[in-house]
């Protein structure tokens, strides 16, 4: 089972419906955690059936025991030598059926884990970017290893073992009930005990059990978050912090582990008492030292056999019972990531590219959004961004220049209102061909773990050598990579590691190769280092002439030369125009965010701004 099989059992469409105005499929209906094993339920009955077999087989050699036991004192041995013969062949189709069930499920759960592995990268690679940040990376690394793991136990041994330990004391007091009723009275007592004790453990363990998982995400992210922001901690000197957060989390983990842990042990070592062969055998004997009868005392023996038998089994299950708790939890949590909505996909996508050359115009329409129910974070914003122009969103922090951008590149759909590139709504545009016609590069590119080759035409994997080396070129870095050990075949990350500038112009080399008309830049040369600053500028430069440009721009000295400036504060658009015009506004927000941040100083300190990128819409 591939991702096709995970889409097709895990993505299927209800209806269409209707989102502003582009006729979209219908997201997938809610995931339950039963439902991710269907796909593999009828081999499941298989393994089931030889887990009876397993059952079947377990009791027979006791009741042969039992029996030659009574006919002991016969003089003809012909049925004690049957019996012998029943109890080996029972004893072997007992490890062949066992074997074949734990080898079968095994196969079973190779699968189930390439299915649910497939399914979740399938179905994260649809979600909205701001579910994945709400997630953290550690949190998303969690459901698709730490769930995915958790199964493994369930299914490769779990129905095996359960079917066993739920059969086995079952026959077992049946064969007990037949030999003596009063020793099966006996009997029956530890068993009903144990059950309702586990089915206390078992309700209350899952809610722990998800308390500790949770406790466990946040400790993964606190890692994370320490070992990526160290360097500024001690910069500023706030190392501290950063290890009460760390000890915080760590402390939590602990707590949570050990009233997990905790509740476990009392309800394991009650059931382990309940169960174990000291107590099975004194109240066997309570009962059988009353008895007076001719001939072998076939009642005590029937009990001490069956009920060690049965309590064995009993024991197996219940030390199994915390894998169980964690197999249920870790499906509850992959259901809850494959119900989460996708961004929809269009039911009839228009072709970009199909009639002609496109009109790089991006509009947004009174667009208003907010994250999940809270306060909108953007409200009633409409921008025209012309094709071949450049346009710079400025404003303090929060007043959402990132969320218009993620807006843009459809990371989210508008609450209300809608973005149009040529004409067309983003939501009637498949996703594939929008990110052939809008490239994004971030602050702090994504350098994946393979050739320089690779990570350039990840967006075109037909780019040739040629048109890749001359992208870099005109992304300033092609001498860094004709100066690397094995120029395009140098693996990152492993044979080298590439500055923040140079990691900057290869993502900008990705565009290039990429040939998007419209382009999102956030920041670029925020992260590049003061070496390579003035390359990654010429780079964007270049990278953004004839193209329509929407930069995200934190220092307004690099975009002192845009076509238009769109200032921000609090999710609406206070200002727009020219960069000098706006300036002549001394009262106005964009002159006091240009003092602000003395852009006067940091112009006649450094380069010339990208006055090149995109033109004045004139020309």
């Amino acid at each position: 089972m591939g991702t096709d099989r995970a889409n097709s059992d895990v993505g299927k469409a209800r209806t269409s419906t209707s989102v502003g105005t582009a006729t979209t499929a219908a997201v997938p209906p809610a995931v339950r955690p039963a439902d991710l094993l269907k796909p593999v339920l009828g081999r499941l009955y298989g393994v089931a059936m030889l887990s009876v077999v397993t059952a079947v087989a377990t009791v027979i050699p006791l009741l042969c025991v039992i029996e030659i036991a009574d006919h002991a004192g016969d003089e003809s041995h012909t049925r004690l030598w049957i019996l012998a013969g029943i109890l080996v062949i029972a004893a072997a189709i007992k490890g062949a059926a066992s074997a074949g069930a734990g080898f079968y499920g095994h196969v079973i759960d190779n699968d189930v884990q390439l299915y649910l592995r497939s399914s979740l990268i399938a179905h994260i690679r649809r979600v909205p970017l701001g579910w994945i940040d709400s997630r953290r990376s550690s949190g998303i690394v969690a459901g698709v290893e730490g769930d995915v793991a958790s199964v493994h136990h369930m299914v490769a041994h779990t129905v095996h073992e359960t079917v066993v330990a739920i059969l086995v004391p079952v026959i077992s007091l049946v064969a007990l009930f037949i030999v003596d009723w009063q020793f099966a009275l006996i009997a029956v007592v530890p068993v009903i005990v144990t059950f309702l004790v586990m089915a206390v453990m078992l309700s209350t363990g899952a809610q722990k059990q998800q308390t500790y998982n949770r406790a466990n995400e946040n400790m993964a992210a606190s890692v994370v978050e320490f070992v990526r922001g160290i360097s500024v901690m001690k910069a500023f000197n706030v190392t501290a912090a950063g290890m009460d957060r760390y000890a915080d989390r760590r402390r939590s983990l602990v707590e949570a582990w050990s009233d997990w842990s905790r509740q476990s042990n009392v309800y394991l070592a009650l059931i382990d008492i309940l169960t174990s062969p000291v107590t099975i055998l004194l109240m066997m004997c309570a009962v059988g030292v009353g008895q007076t009868r001719e001939g072998t005392p076939i009642g005590l023996i029937a009990g001490i056999v069956l009920g060690l038998g049965l309590a064995a089994s009993i024991v197996a299950a219940a030390m199994n019972s915390e894998a169980l708790i964690s197999g249920i939890s870790a499906l509850g949590a992959i259901a809850e990531v494959l119900s989460t909505e996708p961004v929809p996909e269009p039911a009839e996508p228009v072709n970009l590219g199909g009639a002609g050359p496109l009109d790089a115009t991006v509009v947004m329409e009174d667009v208003t959004f907010g994250y999940g129910a809270g306060d909108p974070v953007i409200q009633g914003i409409s921008i025209e961004f012309a094709a071949g122009t450049t346009t710079a969103l400025v404003g303090a922090s929060g007043a959402g220049k990132s969320t218009v951008a993620t807006l843009l590149a459809r990371f989210h759909d508008p609450t209300t209102g809608r973005i149009t590139l040529g004409g067309h709504d983003l939501r009637e545009v498949a996703t594939g061909d929008l990110y052939r016609h809008i490239g994004v590069v971030f602050q702090d590119p994504l350098l994946l773990s393979m050739s320089l080759r690779d990570n350039i035409r990840i967006s075109r994997a037909s780019a040739t050598d040629d048109e890749i080396m001359d992208a870099a070129r005109r992304a300033h870095i092609a001498d860094d990579i004709l100066n690397l050990p094995n120029g395009l075949d140098t693996v990152l990350g492993v044979e080298v590691e590439l500055s923040s500038g140079q990691a900057q112009r290869v993502a900008i080399a990705r565009a290039f190769v990429t040939r998007c008309p419209v382009l999102i830049l956030d920041e670029p040369t925020a992260y590049a280092d003061p070496d390579s600053e003035e390359s990654v500028r010429a780079a964007v430069a270049e990278l953004s002439r004839d193209r329509t440009v929407i930069m995200i721009a934190h220092r307004l000295s690099t975009v002192a030369g845009a076509a238009q400036i769109v200032v921000l504060d609090s999710g609406r658009v206070v200002e727009r125009g020219r960069p000098e015009d706006l300036l002549k506004n001394v009262e106005g927000h964009y002159a006091k965010l240009w003092r602000a941040y003395g852009a006067d100083a940091e112009i006649s300190a450094s380069a010339a701004p990208i006055d090149a990128i995109g033109g004045d819409g004139d020309s």
